[in-house]
């Protein structure tokens, strides 16, 4: 996974992203920065139908996925001007 970039508003790096097993989100602690992504919106047709979504949670696979998906979304924010 990517090393994340600081917040554009405050500088600090955040931890690396915390999820529920259906979705992932970065947040700075100033509470100005989010980035967040719902797994579910990375499937495909095909994977969404054969994923054996169990106990509230996707696959280890797809929530990898997401987990490095919020951390492209972070870096590749607009810079701090």
């Amino acid at each position: 996974m990517e090393k994340l970039l600081g917040c554009p508003f405050c500088g600090e790096v955040p931890e690396l992203p915390g999820g529920d097993g259906t979705q992932y989100e970065i947040e700075c602690e100033c509470g100005m920065a989010t980035s967040s992504i719902q797994i579910v919106d990375l499937l495909s047709h095909e994977e969404h139908m054969s994923s054996t979504f169990i106990h509230c949670r996707y696959e280890e696979k797809y929530v990898e996925r997401a987990a490095a998906e919020a951390v492209k979304r972070w870096n590749e924010r607009a810079p701090n001007a």
